[in-house]
């Protein structure tokens, strides 16, 4: 992906943060439609964007929200219970590491992220590409920064 259309994609759900939380989601949808074109103007062509949200895939996850919200009760990324930051997962992210030093190096080069908090990434989010999940990505950000800008969980408010 070129760091052009990147920034684009990064850009473009931070716009999200912004949409009213008062109107309902096709009005939301509208907005961010609105303000991508606006934003994006020169980088992503008002089409692609009328696609991408007129396109009956991409919807929200409320449903997402209220699994995370359960899963989360007493749990944080800290916790024993996940293990994150045990002796076993730091030895499986060093052995990530050397298995994939090449692509690590490859990828710290060329944008200037520590290949060490690549593998923590990839260990936290999908245990090293064991659990990755079937729920749609860019489903899962909409629902996010709808949620952030909606309040959908008044629980959750306080993450």
């Amino acid at each position: 992906m070129e760091k052009s259309v990147f920034v684009a994609f990064l850009v473009a759900i931070a716009i999200v943060l912004f949409v009213s939380s008062a109107r309902g989601a096709d009005e939301k949808f509208t907005r961010i439609k609105n303000r991508l074109m606006t934003k994006l103007h020169g980088k992503i062509s008002k089409a692609e964007i009328e696609n991408i949200f007129d396109d009956n895939r991409v919807k929200t996850i409320p449903e997402l929200l209220k699994k995370l919200e359960r899963a989360r009760k007493g749990i944080g990324y800290f916790s024993p219970e996940l293990g994150f930051f045990t002796s076993q997962s730091i030895a499986r992210g060093k052995e990530e590491l050397r298995k994939n030093k090449t692509i690590f190096s490859g990828v710290e080069e060329k944008y200037g992220v520590d290949k060490e908090v690549l593998a923590g990434i990839l260990r936290i989010e999908t245990d090293f590409g064991g659990n990755v999940g079937s729920t749609n990505v860019f489903n899962a950000l909409l629902t996010f920064q709808f949620w952030k800008i909606g309040g959908w969980i008044s629980s959750a408010a306080s993450w």
